[in-house]
C-alpha cells in the first residue's frame, strides 16, 4: 500500500492542473450549406469619430447575427450594422460578424483603418 504522504502532492497537483485549465467557449463549427456571400463596408478607411455602414449578406436566410470588433463600437444589430471608433482605437481594426441558418454558420471579417481626426 502507497502511502497517502507520497499520494497527496501528486493528488493535489492533478487538482490543481485540473481546475486551473481554461476551456473554450467556442460554438462549434456546423458543416452545411449556409454562407456568408458577402461582408461590405461603406468605407474602409475612417477618421476617428467617423461611422461605416457594415452589412452581411447570405446564401440563406439568417436565424442569428453576431457582430465583433477588436476595437470600436457596434452600433445595431441584424445584418446591418453601424460601427465607429476614437481616437484610442487608430489603426486596422477587424470587425468579425458570425452568422448561422438552418443549414450551416459561416463566419467573415471586415478590417478598416481608423486615422486620426482633423477639424
Amino acid at each position: 500500500m502507497i502511502p497517502l504522504q507520497k499520494i497527496w502532492p501528486v493528488l493535489c497537483l492533478s487538482l490543481l492542473l485540473a481546475a486551473c485549465s481554461k476551456q473554450k467557449n467556442e460554438e462549434p463549427l456546423v458543416a452545411g450549406s449556409f454562407k456568408i456571400v458577402s461582408l461590405t463596408t461603406s468605407s474602409d478607411t475612417l477618421m476617428a469619430w467617423d461611422t461605416a455602414t457594415i452589412s452581411v449578406t447570405t446564401n440563406l436566410p439568417a436565424n442569428l447575427i453576431r457582430w465583433e470588433a477588436d476595437h470600436g463600437t457596434i452600433i445595431g444589430s441584424g445584418s446591418t450594422i453601424t460601427y465607429y471608433a476614437g481616437m484610442c482605437c487608430m489603426g486596422t481594426n477587424t470587425i468579425s460578424c458570425r452568422a448561422s441558418g438552418s443549414d450551416g454558420a459561416d463566419t467573415a471579417s471586415i478590417k478598416i483603418h481608423i486615422t486620426p481626426w482633423m477639424p
